[in-house]
Formats: C-alpha cells, structure tokens, sequence
C-alpha cells in the first residue's frame, strides 16, 4: 500500500518511516498475549517473526504445547505476508475506531497544510467560540478573558505571525452574535480534518477550565459548539468525563464506582480497568493524537497535540506501573 511520506504519520517504533498497517502479533510477556500493533511494515514484520522464534523457547513449549504452535504459526505466517495481506483488519479496525474509512486516512494523508492566511482563520474562529463560552454564564470576567488571552498566546506561541494575525482586542469584548458563531463554525468544518475534532475539543476545554472549572451553561455552550462544528458528540462526552462536569444518563451508572482521576481521567478509563483495555485504549488515543496527523495545521497544532500525547504517556507508564493488574 502506498503511503504519502510527506507529513505522514510515522511508525511509532523506529519514529522515522511512515506508519503503513496494524497487525496482531502473540507476544510472550511472559504468557503469550494478543497485542496489536501498529508501525511500518519493516517493524512490524521484524516483531512478528521474533515473536515466533521465541514460541519455540523449551520453556514455552512446555508450559504451553498448543499455544506455542498456534503462536508460532500465526506470527510467521503474518510476517511472510504482512505485505501481500495489507491493509489488515487491525488497521481497518483502529481507523473505524476513530470513524475514519481506510481511503479517507489515505486522502488526508496526502492533503496539503494550511497556509499562514488560513491557519490565523482558524485562530480567529477559535476566539469567537471561545468568546461565546465565555459569555455563556452571563458575563466575561475579566479574569476569563485574560485566561483566553493566555491559553490563545500559549497555543501560538510557536506562530508568531499567525497570533498577531489574530482580532484580539485588548479591552474585554461584547458576546459574538449568531452571524460571527456560524461563520466560526463554517470555518473549522472547512479547514479542518475528521481527525482534528479531537484535539480542537480538548483545546476549548482546557481554556474553559482555567477559571473556576467548567460551568453547567459552558458545558451547555460548549456541546452546542460542538454540534455546530460537525464534532462527534462523544468527544466532548468524553473530555467532560475528565473533569467531572458530565452530566448525563449513563452517568448514574457510574455513580457507585471510584471517580476518574489523575492518568484514569486522561485515558478516560475507570480505575480497575484490565490491562488489555489499557493497551487498547492507548493504542486508540495515541492514533488520534499522534502530532503528526496534526502537521497540517501548523507548528501550534503540532506543539497541543505533542503536549497532549505527552499526557497520554506519562498516564499510559503510570497505569503500566501498576501492579497487579486487574
């Protein structure tokens, strides 16, 4: 299969040929476990075929006779034909995860960035939406406004050119009207990819929340925001589960359980979670966030969605810690 290398996403095992599959590879850790994994071929093909030389350690073919043999077999046969075989359901699976169709990751892939003019567009719509969820209580304090400043100048502090590009008065302004919230909204559906929505969410959130936490009206501002921007109602669900500020239905299900905090909250995992959905979830938030997915929107994007998966890491090493699983 032909990858774009140009603003590809990379393999995440060697960090320089793009990523071009996913696959299921038996790995001995010490008991063999199914573990997908996504990367090149080369390294992909690499771990297959020494997981398979490792099934027929004496060791492992005492302990486990049938299992080293299945082990062996499906990990050779998938490293002999990794390539004739690809794209592989993983990858088709992972992708489906994150409803994104196989040819649409491939279309994206290829799509040029956006020019300086069209990123400082996109900084603008980001102002009017943040200005509304700003505005959504009533008021914009003066505290908030310096906070959306703040979170703003932080963002592009790697774009200079495209912050001073932005229509940010220095006084607090008034609420945007509904015309300047459509035009914000057409924006982003414009200039943005499906696999963006992501980050841009947690980029609201994270401004919404550096003053007082996230109101019941700015959650309600932000989910129309999100409506409005073609965004998946999930992600915003999701982002709210974090902070404690979602308010919903499923929620009282929950309700007797220990809430998320600290790397649980950043994984959007309930604590006790088993290894293999920890993994599993991992793999699904790093393919979002992955700052590579992301280049086409500037250097800025690239440094939120670098700092965002570097928060994903550090939850993921944290959990791994931990011993024993459930």
């Amino acid at each position: 299969m032909a990858f774009p290398t140009a603003k590809g996403v990379r393999c995440e095992h060697c960090q320089a040929a793009r990523l071009q599959d996913a696959v299921e590879i038996w790995v001995w850790d010490p008991d063999p476990i199914p573990v997908v994994e996504l990367g090149c071929h080369h390294c992909l093909r690499r771990m297959l075929l020494k997981q398979a030389w490792l099934s027929w350690r004496p060791w492992n073919l005492l302990r486990y006779p049938l299992l080293s043999f299945v082990a062996f077999f499906k990990n050779l046969s998938l490293g002999l034909f990794l390539r004739m075989i690809s794209p592989t359901k993983w990858l088709r699976d992972a992708l489906g995860r994150e409803n994104i169709s196989y040819q649409e990751f491939q279309d994206s892939q290829g799509r040029p960035g956006l020019n300086e003019q069209q990123r400082i567009e996109v900084g603008n719509a980001l102002c009017v939406l943040l200005l509304s969820v700003g505005h959504a209580d009533g008021t914009l304090a003066e505290r908030e406004w310096a906070s959306i400043r703040t979170g703003l100048r932080a963002l592009y502090a790697p774009e200079p050119a495209v912050f001073a590009g932005l229509n940010l008065p220095d006084a607090r302004p008034n609420a945007p009207d509904q015309g300047e919230l459509e035009w914000a909204a057409v924006v982003l559906q414009k200039r943005l990819r499906r696999v963006d929505h992501g980050l841009v969410c947690h980029l609201l959130l994270s401004v919404a929340e550096r003053v007082g936490g996230v109101t019941e009206a700015e959650r309600i501002a932000l989910i129309w925001i999100c409506q409005q921007c073609g965004f998946s109602k999930d992600l915003l669900e999701k982002a709210l589960r974090g902070t404690g500020r979602f308010d919903h239905h499923a929620q009282s299900k929950l309700a007797a359980s220990e809430p998320k905090t600290g790397a649980w909250a950043v994984l959007d995992l309930d604590p006790g979670t088993s290894k293999a959905k920890i993994r599993q979830r991992y793999r699904e938030l790093a393919l979002e966030n992955h700052p590579d997915r992301h280049a086409h929107l500037g250097d800025a994007m690239i440094q939120a969605a670098t700092k965002r998966m570097s928060a994903i890491n550090a939850a993921y090493r944290e959990l791994r810690s931990k011993k024993p699983w459930a």
